[in-house]
């Protein structure tokens, strides 16, 4: 999940080139103050801050060098904390976290030179976990869990340098499997398995990289 680096591109990194040593302010076409920029040497250094319409703090984070350098934060229109995350050398570093606009965490994840790395959790508003997942160097790899809002799972799947592999299952609320399958780098395998909510096995299907070369009942 790219979250993290989406929101900061969009929020903090659209800059305008400076080529002197300043303080610069953007508007929108309205009037109101955008943006404040300092500016050495013709690069960005120091704090940078950008503003909703309303004059609400929208973004903020320090550069240097022209490169984002230590916290960076986003917020919502209403001041409430959307994102807070750090860089090192103008790549995404360390812990990030992103937050509803109730104020309630949405995801937290961490990064190492840029890349996802680590486990990397979603939450539903009321706060239960929504996703759990493990990168390795920006690639998913091993458990990966997803739950329904009442914290019952709703699948798992496994993967290996960046791939689905082994056996993947979903499931009803009430517990029961609902489909269970085989990949191999990525591509199904073997047979899929099909069940109801009662538990009975209702289809069948057999797969060869990826492609379906039979189906029936059991």
């Amino acid at each position: 999940m790219k979250k993290i680096i989406a929101l900061i591109t969009t929020l903090l990194l659209v800059v305008p080139i400076v080529s002197f040593a300043a303080i610069h302010k953007t508007y929108y076409p309205t009037g109101e103050l955008r943006s404040l920029d300092n500016y050495v040497n013709g690069k960005l250094e120091g704090l940078r801050k950008g503003f909703y319409k309303n004059g609400v703090l929208r973004t903020e984070g320090y550069f240097k060098n022209g490169k984002p350098e230590g916290m960076v934060k986003s917020y919502y229109d209403n001041g409430a904390l959307q994102l807070v995350g750090y860089f090192r050398n103008g790549y995404p570093q360390g812990p990030s976290k992103i937050y509803y606009k109730s104020g309630a965490l949405k995801y937290e994840e961490n990064y190492l030179n840029g890349q996802t790395h680590g486990l990397l959790k979603a939450y539903y508003e009321h706060g239960g976990i929504k996703l759990e997942e493990n990168y390795y160097k920006g690639k998913p790899r091993g458990s990966l869990k997803g739950y329904y809002d009442d914290g019952t799972l709703e699948f798992e799947e496994n993967y290996r340098r960046g791939k689905l592999n082994g056996i993947a299952k979903s499931y009803f609320r009430n517990g029961q499997l609902k489909v269970e399958e085989y990949y191999v780098d990525g591509k199904k395998n073997g047979v899929v398995k099909i069940y109801n909510k009662q538990g009975d096995q209702i289809g069948r299907l057999r797969y060869k990289n990826d492609e379906l070369i039979d189906s029936n009942k059991p």
